[in-house]
């Protein structure tokens, strides 16, 4: 499997994490996690009529692009000097990663495709890797809020440049982009790198962030899902070394 030729931009993120995976020889097996849209905010809660204002407040702010549904409802919180109890409570709702399911490494080659329907919906990678001798190591993952288009995509390439050792690859995945590292690193490593982006809020997703952090390991989307029917491709990669003896990722 040429590394090259399956990170190049234009490929299916699919088939560029197949290459990253199988270019660690270690590696065992992966994850696949199969997981449910979270319910929105006025399923979970019944809203009273100030509650109703936050979140048309926070509707609004989250219309640029940048800003999160959350961070518009703390926002607008502040602005008009009151928040609810449920809402807070509301906030700290965890959707989980779904059904995760255990792949070997054997049982595909050249994309991650051969292993599950393209027609499914959110299907995410696990960063977590199993290796032959039974210890983890994660693929550092990001996931960025910004709008798909060049200018976003060269103060990524900066941010990348910055966070990753190694190499990396920015995926397109429909109406932003995900990132995800050549080198793969251990538990305590992936914390500190999500850490470390957070600096990065908001063009790095601050929520996602949040919820990785509470997780035992981090998801990538790579089918169709979310407000997407598009299946995620690479819109920029960086090849270097690969290797586990960086100070940093080790």
């Amino acid at each position: 499997m040429d590394l090259n030729t399956s990170i190049a931009v234009g490929s299916a993120a699919h088939v560029a994490y197949a290459a990253i995976i199988h270019s660690h020889k270690e590696v065992e097996s992966i994850e696949l996690c199969r997981y449910r849209s979270p319910p929105p905010l006025q399923s979970r809660i019944e809203l009273t009529d100030r509650e109703r204002d936050l979140v048309a407040n926070a509707v609004v702010k989250r219309q640029d692009g940048v800003t999160s549904f959350w961070q518009g409802v703390f926002a607008s919180a502040l602005e008009l000097g009151w928040c609810s109890q449920a809402v807070v409570e509301a906030a700290l709702f965890h959707n989980g990663p779904g059904d995760i399911q255990s792949i070997p490494v054997s049982s595909f080659g050249e994309s991650l495709e051969v292993i599950f329907d393209p027609d499914e919906r959110n299907v995410g990678l696990s960063s977590k890797l199993t290796l032959r001798d039974g210890t983890s190591r994660h693929l550092a993952m990001l996931d960025f809020r910004c709008e798909v288009g060049e200018a976003s995509l060269a103060i990524l390439e900066k941010i990348c440049d910055a966070l990753y050792e190694g190499g990396y690859v920015v995926v397109d995945s429909g109406h932003s982009y995900h990132a995800c590292g050549m080198r793969i690193v251990t538990p305590s490593k992936r914390i500190e790198f999500l850490s470390k982006a957070l600096i990065f809020s908001p063009i790095i997703d601050v929520a996602y962030l949040s919820h990785q952090l509470r997780q035992e390991f981090s998801t990538i989307r790579i089918s169709r899902g979310g407000s997407s029917d598009l299946l995620p491709k690479i819109a920029l990669s960086k090849l270097q070394e690969i290797s586990l003896a960086s100070p940093l990722f080790a």
